[in-house]
């Protein structure tokens, strides 16, 4: 029997027997499983021990998370967050109505994304997206709580430790969009520019797919227009 393979997403086992290739559930010892309720209740992640907002993120799909921030901080960074914070809004309401520190606010959002961005914003530097498709749900976040001014040094770090040799066409539809919504016009180009001279006569069907997110005027008859 193969070694125990644990699957990082949904923390079960799966292995493989030899015999005949057949993939069967290792049941193991029930220590080692979490119960199946365990796996959609959101975990508590400490990014501000002081912290007197928890963020209870949860976008209906990806296990959820609760993260404890400095509102001030996330204030501070964002005005997206300085005005969920505010009287303006219901959230910024309860919180004020809350007699109790940390409050709690519920976000409808991608939990990876959003817990990197805070964790990033909280000086956590050795936080990193760990895929190119997460760098692409990071810079959606980062523009969609308008922090690409406080993370344009630490984006740029993000693309400056690339390698850009060897990437699948996808990975790069996933860079050129990043490179995009992160400001890093540098970047842009470089990864356009292997776009084109890649993949320029023989884009994939995906392309529209992977591209939908950018301004039509990037976009020339299924082509991207390189940076210049």
């Amino acid at each position: 029997m193969a070694d125990t393979n644990p699957l990082v997403a949904s923390e079960f086992y799966f292995e493989s027997t030899e015999s005949d290739g057949a993939s069967i559930w290792n049941a193991g010892n029930n220590d080692d499983i979490p119960s199946f309720m365990n796996l959609f209740e959101a975990r508590t992640e400490t990014v501000c021990d002081f912290g007197d907002v928890i963020l209870n993120v949860d976008d209906g799909f990806h296990p959820g998370v609760k993260i404890q921030v400095s509102s001030c901080i996330l204030a501070t960074a964002s005005k997206v967050f300085r005005a969920l914070f505010s009287n303006r809004f219901a959230e910024g309401k309860a919180m004020r109505a809350e007699h109790q520190s940390p409050s709690e606010i519920l976000i409808e959002d991608t939990p990876k994304d959003l817990l990197l961005l805070c964790k990033l914003l909280h000086w956590q530097g050795d936080s990193r997206p760990s895929s190119h498709r997460q760098l692409r749900g990071f810079a959606l976040t980062v523009d969609k709580y308008d922090c690409v001014e406080a993370m344009r040094h630490v984006s740029w770090s993000f693309f400056n430790s690339i390698s850009m040799d060897d990437l699948s066409e996808h990975e790069l539809y996933d860079l050129v969009t990043a490179a995009y919504f992160l400001d890093q016009p540098e970047a842009f180009q470089k990864l356009t520019h292997q776009v084109v001279f890649a993949y320029g006569n023989t884009l994939s069907d995906t392309y529209d797919r992977y591209t939908e997110l950018l301004p039509s005027n990037l976009i020339c008859k299924s082509h991207l227009i390189v940076a210049t």
